[in-house]
């Protein structure tokens, strides 16, 4: 068993209810919910574009995701553009250091300028508008 607190649209086990008591952060408005509930807003992730939410009757229900701010689509983008980046720097470390020692073969070679010309197009991925390159094979 859990409990949920509209207020702070949160699941608290139930294990761990004299916890919180004692903590002082269980909060006065929470309601029992069994484990189907819990399992569905808490124990897997969202339907695509929901958050939880507190609905009126004080459980926990879906609604459509907010759109994001320009800032955090900014942000959005420039996490995504250095996640790929850190994995076209993991592909293509030892190639590098391979092509510093004249030791890289030339398939591999055609390999290395493929993902730097997809590193290249990584980063010029305009922010307002992303048009993610395909990577290469």
């Amino acid at each position: 068993m859990h409990y949920y607190s509209p207020s702070k649209n949160a699941f608290y086990p139930d294990a761990l209810k004299q916890d919180y008591i004692d903590a002082g952060t269980f909060p006065d408005d929470v309601t029992e919910v069994d484990d189907d509930v819990w399992l569905e807003y808490a124990g897997n992730l969202p339907p695509d574009g929901k958050v939880r939410t507190a609905g009126e009757d004080g459980r926990p229900t879906w609604i459509s995701a907010p759109a994001l701010t320009q800032a955090q689509r900014m942000t959005q983008v420039n996490e995504e553009k250095q996640r790929l980046l850190n994995q076209v720097k993991h592909i293509t470390q030892l190639w590098q250091t391979q092509l510093s020692l004249g030791m890289l073969s030339d398939d591999n070679k055609s390999r290395l300028i493929a993902w730097m010309t997809y590193a290249q197009q990584v980063e010029s991925v305009a922010p307002e508008d992303p048009d993610w390159p395909e990577k290469p094979v």
